[in-house]
């Protein structure tokens, strides 16, 4: 820096010499303290971040010196430590780090990618719940006082959903056991996130359901699931839970009656009860058959359809049909032709006269009312062998 005398000076001194030849010397600012930021999350008004619990997070430090300018000519070396007691560095946190100068190096800044990993939600904090929040701490190691923190950092639940997997129950009748390990776990923050935390899993989950007793009849029955148990140091408390139902569904249960082949009546007489077997399956709870089978209409000699009819299956006054998977296995019914006996009666008449009418009995009698209404009567004469000379004639039908 040189200096002159470019004028004269108020006073009219004059020949002030020219001052040539000194220095002045530009030292860089002293180290006055750290940024910490970046800790992520979903920042609000207040300053504060939230992630969820296994969140790895990314965190910038930045030198600052006395001025409040970044510290471009930082060489220092800095530790972390994080308020959460159990952090470990390497794990939780970066090791030691020394920045560096130059074209491609830190010159005062550095981010550390995923480097931050909380080990537990903040409502951990030992002052909780006067203080619920975690802070990231830098520090100068050969000069402690000067230092920086990210604070505010709130560490929540992870949010998973547990879904009970719909099941089917066969059958109705039957008891059934849902296990512990028929759901999916779903994350909650979104499809694009890590399910879970730190290696961690659920390995059971407690479901019940109104539908797995032997009484339970058919339909669909809620899946409840709860008190999930899991494994790598699974902690329920650090996720926030949402239990979803699934569906037991109870199938009917499968039964097939047969119709007795070989049923008949004679033609008059009424039907009888149809009979049937229960030929595959068995009834349940106490359930019996009411009703009874029908057949197709008609009296006439030929066979006829053996039907369902009101057959049904019930438990005291409830039905209980549509708990069973029904198959009917028909038959026929056979009206047989009713035998009718005719014993003509014995006549005669001298020759040269008219023959008489022939008369006859029979069994069933004539005039008989048979069990189905009809009455026996008959059609037509007898006739016997032609001729007219004395002798015996056959009486034919």
């Amino acid at each position: 820096i040189t200096g002159s005398d470019n004028g004269t000076a108020p006073d009219g001194d004059t020949g002030v010499s020219d001052a040539t030849n000194n220095t002045l010397e530009v030292r860089p600012a002293a180290l006055s303290h750290f940024i910490v930021s970046g800790v992520g999350g979903t920042a609000d008004l207040d300053g504060w971040t939230e992630h969820f619990y296994g969140d790895v997070q990314t965190v910038t430090v930045e030198a600052i010196d006395i001025l409040g300018n970044r510290k471009t000519n930082y060489t220092g070396t800095i530790t972390f430590s994080l308020t959460d007691g159990l952090a470990v560095a390497g794990t939780n946190y970066p090791t030691d780090y020394t920045f560096t100068v130059g074209e491609g190096s830190d010159n005062g800044i550095h981010t550390f990618t995923d480097a931050i990993l909380f080990t537990r939600p903040s409502f951990e904090h030992p002052s909780y719940p006067a203080v619920n929040e975690w802070w990231v701490t830098v520090v100068d190691l050969d000069q402690p006082t000067k230092y920086g923190s990210q604070v505010k950092v709130k560490v929540l639940p992870r949010p998973i959903n547990v879904i009970a997997d719909n099941q089917t129950k066969n059958y109705y009748g039957d008891t059934y056991n849902l296990g512990t390990t028929a759901f999916t776990v779903t994350s909650g923050i979104g499809s694009e996130s890590a399910v879970f935390a730190n290696g961690e899993s659920i390995a059971s989950v407690n479901l019940i359901s109104d539908g797995t007793v032997a009484t339970a009849l058919v339909g669909d029955y809620d899946i409840v699931p709860d008190n999930a148990i899991g494994t790598g140091g699974f902690n329920p408390n650090y996720y926030e839970i949402t239990y979803q139902k699934g569906i037991l569904s109870v199938i009917p249960r499968p039964i097939t009656i047969t119709v007795d082949a070989g049923q008949k009546k004679t033609y008059g007489n009424t039907d009888p009860a149809f009979t049937y077997q229960v030929t595959s399956g068995e009834l349940v709870n106490g359930d019996s058959f009411a009703g009874t089978l029908s057949r197709e209409p008609g009296e006439n000699v030929d066979f006829y359809g053996i039907l369902q009819g009101t057959l049904t299956i019930v438990n005291g006054e409830n039905n209980r049909y549509s708990n069973y998977d029904v198959t009917f296995t028909g038959s026929n019914f056979e009206i047989e032709p009713l035998a009718v006996t005719v014993n003509p009666t014995a006549q005669g008449k001298t020759y040269g006269d008219l023959d008489p009418v022939l008369t006859f009995t029979s069994i069933p009698a004539l005039g008989a009312t048979l069990a189905n209404g009809e009455v026996i009567g008959f059609s037509g004469t007898l006739s016997r062998v032609a001729g007219e000379n004395v002798g015996t004639y056959a009486i034919e039908q």
